[in-house]
């Protein structure tokens, strides 16, 4: 499934001593809904999964030329890899967390027993992910 938009990254959850909050949330259930909306799932999955997730990241002004050649990209920016801000972990944590729970893709996040993800630079920032199941568990 394919979810336009530049990729977030999990915020870290605020304690009070009343309870916590998660600066994410709404971006998160919107995120679902947009999971939702470009691959029908009528219950959750409850089998060990493996997923592979790329993160699109928007490039940034300078990796683009000046004057009439202001949208072709740099050559010794063409291939590089994404290595700044936001950690990738965290970009999982805010995938995972947002197509977890009862109306989700999956129950829990510990279901997944594998995961590759990477983060790349692109002109049409997205998150791409594969959601692959496994009917049985491997002995």
């Amino acid at each position: 499934m394919e979810i336009e938009g530049n990729p977030k990254p999990q915020q870290r959850h605020r304690h009070f001593k009343f309870g916590t909050y998660d600066p994410c949330k709404k971006d998160k259930q919107q995120f679902l809904l947009k999971a939702k909306q470009s691959h029908k799932i009528d219950i959750p999955i409850v089998s060990p999964l493996h997923i592979n997730i790329k993160f699109y990241m928007k490039r940034p002004r300078s990796h683009y030329r000046s004057g009439k050649y202001s949208k072709l990209v740099k050559e010794k920016w063409q291939e590089v890899l994404h290595t700044k801000k936001p950690d990738i972990d965290n970009l999982i944590k805010y995938v995972l967390d947002s197509l977890s729970g009862h109306n989700g893709f999956f129950l829990d996040d510990n279901q997944i027993y594998t995961i590759y993800a990477e983060k790349l630079y692109s002109d049409k920032p997205r998150t791409e992910i594969m959601i692959i199941e496994e009917d049985e568990v491997k002995n």
